[in-house]
């Protein structure tokens, strides 16, 4: 089963003090996949695209790979992986005891960050689309 997690949503003003209207994606839209097998090996990963920050949520995961161009996104604990279709299950789906709540996550309740062993993988539904509107003052 597919469980959804948060709903994207716009913000609008002059997001950066440049005086123009910014347009801004806040959050995208996403789906729990599954919960699959991983490796701890770089160069042998599913999901190889690492995002350098730690800590990050899983929406905040989605929004940081879709910037990347992919798709899909993983937690595996701490840490955010991205990738492709038809890469995330390369070694096979794992059960669901081994895909743990997200702890110390506000607002993130239900969702899961993988373990040590194996990513919750995330596919996204919105295109990430940052748009700058001029207000018509600059």
């Amino acid at each position: 089963m597919q469980d959804s997690a948060a709903a994207a949503s716009i913000e609008v003003g002059d997001l950066n003090g440049d005086n123009i209207d910014d347009v801004a994606l806040v959050g995208v839209g996403f789906y729990r996949v599954g919960c699959f097998f991983e490796k701890d090996n770089d160069a042998e990963r599913a999901m190889p695209f690492k995002i350098p920050e730690g800590g990050i949520t899983p929406d905040e995961c989605a929004v940081a790979c879709k910037q990347e161009g992919y798709t899909y996104s993983a937690k595996q604990g701490e840490t955010c992986h991205c990738g492709r279709e038809g890469k995330w299950n390369r070694y096979g789906e794992a059960p669901a005891a081994l895909c743990m709540p997200c702890d110390g996550l506000e607002g993130h309740a239900g969702l899961t960050c993988g373990s040590e062993s194996a990513i919750t993988v995330y596919s996204s539904d919105y295109p990430y689309m940052p748009v700058a509107v001029s207000n018509g003052d600059g």
